[in-house]
């Protein structure tokens, strides 16, 4: 499998969004027209890729801010019938490239986020480390995710509630919505791990249904 080669097929499709699939989370969705259509231009443009935002070296992974919002995008590799992950993302004969768009928020129905939370789901917001600010002793433990990547997990070693995880992408970390001094700031752009939720959780469709994380 040739780095060079995704890395390349990723670029390509990133800047002309020929050769597999564009998504929008219903946050960016339900934005002005012109806000879309800027957010997309965002995208094509994208080249501020570092060891941080880009650890792999692939240009799958990019944020930029529009209009006082966040935005990220992220491609994922699927098989040519969008069931399963591809076994080779250097090979277009047998990937499906999806190119997601989305806001911070997101709520998380994985076993672990539900083992860690003791809940149905997590709500979280996935923001760069150096945006957060956290006062006090944290622990931390390491867990397989159901993404099957190690995460971080860092919570508060005197009440017991989690505070932030950190996943496999460096840089990154995912917020606890409830642990924000304001967390009525926290709105979900969309739903991930789905294939884990509650069948009894109840939902009006407002949000897109992943059956697994974003990537």
């Amino acid at each position: 499998m040739s780095k060079n080669r995704i890395r390349e097929l990723n670029d390509a499709f990133r800047r002309t969004f020929r050769g597999g699939r564009v998504m929008m989370t219903s946050g960016v969705y339900e934005l002005p027209e012109c806000v879309k259509a800027e957010a997309l231009v965002q995208v094509t443009r994208f080249s501020e890729f570092t060891a941080d935002n880009d650890p792999h070296d692939e240009h799958d992974f990019g944020s930029f801010d529009l209009v006082g919002r966040k935005f990220f995008w992220k491609i994922d590799y699927y098989d040519k019938d969008l069931v399963n992950g591809s076994e080779d993302p250097s090979d277009p004969e047998r990937t499906t490239r999806v190119l997601t768009l989305m806001l911070a928020g997101e709520y998380c129905h994985c076993r672990d986020c539900q083992r860690f939370t003791g809940s149905a789901f997590v709500s979280a917001m996935r923001l760069p480390v150096d945006a957060v600010s956290v006062q006090g002793e944290l622990k931390t433990v390491e867990v397989a995710g159901s993404s099957g990547q190690v995460i971080r997990r860092h919570f508060c070693p005197n009440c017991g509630s989690g505070i932030f995880g950190e996943p496999y992408r460096p840089g990154m970390i995912n917020v606890m919505a409830g642990t924000l001094d304001d967390p009525s700031v926290f709105v979900p752009t969309a739903e991930v791990f789905c294939d884990y939720a509650f069948s009894w959780l109840y939902d009006r469709g407002e949000r897109p249904h992943l059956p697994r994380g974003f990537g």
